[in-house]
């Protein structure tokens, strides 16, 4: 008896291994029972949680995987191994081999229609651009005269949400700052605009787009002979790169054509005044930041 015990103790943990695996096999929301499914979503997000909370990726569309046969949380979410780890992939993202449109339970159709669409993005943007302009000038007081070229240097502050659609709309401020020999113009814009993107893709985005700037504040001086105030309003159109680089950060380029108009400088006497215009082609780059 003695020597039979030990006996039975090896063959119990000669066997304790193959259990335990097969519980876990068993416990294994995949493994319980597997399903091919192709992705029909343009990029399927990979969640690491049911509740949909804690994104860990994305898969492309028309990637084909095995996910497990029973939907989880209110039938939202497959189960998928990612990494040898347990992760989650929406119902509404895949189609299972056999199933059709008609087939989609009732409860995925009215969460489908709650989260199909994403939310819209939205940007900031900080940028320095070059506005490289001919002056429009009647009267004058010191060497800048008509039809003269005039380099602007300027900072673009811009917030913007991409809709879905490919249309983006946005509001933008700029400060720009010339000068030419003793004479100096400051600008301060404020604006919006709408663009329309010709290229849409994750990392890479070109847009067209239009803009109408009020000028609320301007200033005019002539050396330490004075300073004086005025308004306007411009108006231009751009071509506009952006690269995302980072999750959420990226650059961006743009160039378009921008007509400025300012109303008179009341100059004091003797100096004539002025009511320059001013029109020519911007550039520029900057970074830009994203939320989602």
């Amino acid at each position: 008896m003695s020597n039979r015990f030990p006996l039975k103790i090896c063959q119990l943990l000669r066997v304790l291994p193959f259990f335990l695996f097969g519980s876990l096999l068993l416990n294994c929301p995949v493994s319980q029972a597997a399903q091919r499914a192709t992705v029909i979503a343009d990029q399927a997000t990979i969640f690491s949680d049911r509740q949909m909370s804690s994104p860990i990726g994305f898969v492309t569309k028309g990637k084909v995987l095995t996910i497990g046969e029973i939907p989880r949380n209110r039938a939202q979410v497959y189960p998928i191994i990612v990494s040898g780890k347990v992760a989650y992939i929406r119902v509404l993202d895949v189609r299972t081999e056999g199933e059709d449109d008609s087939e989609m339970p009732i409860v995925t159709k009215r969460f489908q229609k709650q989260t199909v669409s994403k939310r819209p993005q939205s940007r900031v943007a900080l940028s320095f651009f070059n506005f490289s302009s001919v002056v429009g000038l009647g009267d004058r007081n010191g060497e800048l005269e008509d039809q003269d070229s005039l380099t602007w240097q300027g900072l673009s502050f811009r917030t913007e949400v991409l809709l879905k659609n490919g249309v983006d709309i946005f509001i933008i401020g700029n400060m720009l700052q010339s000068s030419f020999e003793e004479e100096e113009f400051r600008i301060f814009e404020l604006g919006a605009g709408v663009g329309y993107r010709l290229l849409d893709f994750r990392y890479v985005k070109l847009r067209t787009d239009a803009q109408v700037l009020a000028i609320p504040f301007a200033t005019y001086a002539l050396s330490d002979e004075f300073r004086v105030r005025s308004y306007g309003v411009s108006s231009g159109a751009n071509l506009h790169l952006a690269i995302l680089l980072g999750k959420h950060w990226g650059l961006e380029a743009y160039s378009g054509f921008y007509y400025t108009r300012l109303a008179g400088f009341n100059s004091p006497d003797p100096y004539q005044d002025v009511a320059p215009s001013f029109y020519g082609v911007r550039l520029g780059g900057g970074l830009n930041v994203s939320f989602e």
